[in-house]
């Protein structure tokens, strides 16, 4: 039983939304098999859904509509996740510890798309990597992630929120 991915399709359910979990589900099995996420967990839940939300459209990385739908319905009823409470949240329940689960969801996401940009790839891969390097366990355990993300990006926590929010706003420019 290990290694595989079982699905099942309810009938009624929209083909787009199918492929979209199906794509998402599979990228979590693709990021544990290849090592971007480590076997101790060290990873906090919006990298390991943020990433698997950005693999869910049809072109990994593309702006999806789904997504900046969610945002955009979350903002209407101020339930908007602190970028700083999403990169250090860390539970056994993931994301579902949120009230507004899906807008979780979707500011993970929008962070992965934002890191994922020419400028900051090389950086936040080496996040990962230092993340995930057993030798740094102790020393990821004692501070705060949104200050070791920060680092690893050459900013300030307050800049690294600055520039997300203003990098999101682009995203939702049709």
């Amino acid at each position: 039983m290990v290694n595989r991915l079982v699905l099942h399709r309810q009938t009624g359910d929209d083909f787009d939304d199918t492929l979209a979990i199906v794509r998402h589900e599979a990228s979590h099995q693709f990021f544990f098999t290849y090592g971007v996420h480590s076997q101790h967990r060290v990873e906090n839940e919006w990298l390991i859904e943020g990433l698997a939300c950005y693999c869910e459209a049809s072109i990994f990385g593309a702006r999806d509509k789904t997504q900046l739908a969610i945002l955009q319905e979350g903002r209407k009823f101020e339930d908007r996740v602190n970028l700083s409470q999403l990169v250090n949240h860390h539970s056994t329940r993931g994301l579902l510890g949120y009230k507004a689960t899906e807008v979780a969801y979707g500011e993970s996401w929008a962070l992965i798309h934002f890191l994922m940009q020419p400028e900051r790839r090389h950086h936040f891969f080496s996040y990962i990597r230092h993340l995930r390097n057993p030798a740094n366990f102790r020393q990821t355990q004692c501070v705060e992630r949104i200050d070791l993300l920060a680092e690893f990006l050459n900013m300030t926590p307050a800049e690294l929120e600055t520039e997300s929010k203003r990098y999101l706003a682009t995203l939702q420019q049709p």
